[in-house]
């Protein structure tokens, strides 16, 4: 067991390794740099530019930039991010806690209402019910769950006006709102992305378990 989890372990290590290296290289072989996209049409002296260059490392060449990165990476520095000019170890930290809730509650959800349904399935096999449950989760796996996320925006909230489109809190909510408000607008705010990823990924359970069950 040991020997299959760090053999897993580094194969996912070396994996990373290539897909950053291969981004960079893409990243390098693409007209233009990042500097022209972010500044546009506005003019800079080239002094100016000769500068933001060197900060931002566009300077450097293919290997440089292989070899900074990972230098950075051992010492926990991911470097900044060009679009929202902070350093990107910050944005992953504000970001990581809303998509690890995501995650869990989608999983949690798959696992408890996909392997219900399964069962139920199972027991059912001709009933019309079931066949639609078939259809209708094979449909969401089928499509990418930006679409379908795209779809439940669409309806619920430009159309309906139901639900938040982003974010995971009303910026305007007073931070001394009760408790049953926050969490109340936290799962408004939650109801649009969980449903497109469970729409995406119930069909996995479900049918495993039903095939298990048959």
């Amino acid at each position: 067991m040991s020997g299959w989890l760090l053999r897993r372990s580094l194969d996912a290590l070396v994996t990373a390794i290539a897909a950053v290296i291969v981004l960079i290289v893409l990243v390098r072989l693409l007209p233009g740099d990042p500097l022209t996209a972010i500044l546009g049409d506005r003019a800079t002296d080239p002094a100016t530019r000769a500068l933001l260059e060197h900060q931002w490392g566009v300077d450097q060449t293919m290997l440089q930039s292989v070899t900074s990165f990972f230098a950075g990476l051992l010492h926990g520095n991911l470097g900044i991010s060009l679009s929202e000019q902070r350093p990107v170890t910050t944005v992953l930290a504000e970001r990581l806690p809303p998509t690890l809730l995501l995650a869990s509650l989608t999983l949690l959800i798959d696992f408890t209402v996909g392997l219900a349904l399964g069962v139920w399935s199972a027991l059912h096999p001709d009933s019309l019910r079931a066949r639609l449950l078939g259809a209708f989760t094979l449909v969401g796996y089928a499509l990418p769950s930006f679409v379908v996320g795209m779809l439940l925006t669409w309806i619920f909230a430009v159309k309906l006006g139901w639900l938040q489109t982003g974010g995971l809190s009303d910026t305007l909510l007073a931070s001394d709102a009760p408790a049953a408000t926050i969490l109340l607008d936290h799962l408004k705010h939650l109801v649009l992305p969980l449903g497109a990823m469970v729409i995406a990924t119930l069909a996995v359970p479900l049918r495993q378990q039903r095939s298990a069950a048959a």
